[in-house]
């Protein structure tokens, strides 16, 4: 697994330029949902904002995960020169018509089939909350309190009886289980789609069919994101009281995605597709 993570990690730098079409995406995200929150009022409206979110977010995964396919699959090469290396990272660019012509409509269904059963599973994780914990039982002034800050979190919490202090850790806790669970089951799904079965559904049973076969090694992958994961978020809680190191620490962020992705990709292609292995 160590030269798992190494090979991920030059990878991710010398294909750096992955990271464009995130941070452009992210833009345009941003920038649509800025100039909707003033001109969406009506409900067709709103059935257009969401169905083009939806195309969008279709187009965009097709191409990127598409150009970090083509990455690792490029790491395989041997190059001589430097320049070389750079061309063929700068070539993945011109992947991305090719990545929405071919993976277009199984994101979209991906899209579709991810946000179902993430609704149903959080329905699922808050009906048991509800049998096994119960509510917190707030008050009108504790739900309308706002926390947006480390000090009003303070003073709410500081508001809680010891029994609504216990609900909610337990509430934490589970919530933290359930989100843990549901990224580790679904971890190869996306690669799944662009190196076996371009179904969403079928993908779907074989990923997680896939992760359970090698579950050790998966679980392995999974503790390694998630510590990183833990250590950015620890420094990130440090970083936003200064202008300069937020800012670092979100490049960090768009290369931590990077890696996180070309990681995946890179244990699928390493564990799956030896010799034809399906």
């Amino acid at each position: 697994m160590i030269k798992l993570f190494k090979d991920s990690f030059g990878i991710s730098y010398y294909n750096i330029i992955l990271a464009t079409p995130l941070v452009l995406f992210m833009v345009l995200v941003s920038l649509y949902l800025g100039f909707s929150r003033s001109t969406v009022d009506t409900l067709p409206e709103m059935v257009l904002f969401m169905f083009t979110l939806w195309v969008m977010f279709g187009a965009f995964l097709a191409a990127w995960f598409f150009m970090v396919k083509k990455a690792v699959e490029n790491s395989k090469s041997v190059y001589i020169l430097d320049e070389d290396q750079a061309k063929a990272s700068f070539n993945l660019m011109r992947e991305i018509p090719a990545g929405i012509g071919c993976y277009f409509l199984s994101f979209l269904g991906f899209l579709v089939l991810f946000v179902t059963i993430l609704v149903l599973w959080g329905a699922a994780v808050y009906n048991a909350g509800q049998s096994f914990i119960g509510s917190i039982n707030l008050d009108a002034a504790q739900m309308k309190a706002p926390i947006s800050s480390i000090q009003e979190l303070g003073v709410f919490i500081d508001g809680l009886s010891p029994e609504q202090l216990l609900k909610l850790s337990q509430w934490s806790f589970l919530i933290f289980v359930s989100n843990a669970l549901f990224s580790f089951v679904f971890m190869l799904w996306a690669p799944e789609i662009l190196f076996s079965d371009k179904n969403p559904l079928t993908a779907l049973f074989k990923s997680v069919k896939k992760v359970f076969v090698k579950f050790f090694k998966s679980l392995k992958l999974f503790i390694y994101i998630a510590f990183l994961n833990f250590v950015l978020s620890f420094l990130n809680t440090f970083a936003i009281l200064n202008p300069i190191a937020y800012f670092l620490m979100m490049i960090l962020y768009f290369y931590f995605i990077v890696y996180l992705v070309v990681l995946v990709f890179l244990y699928y292609e390493r564990e799956f597709c030896k010799d034809g292995q399906e």
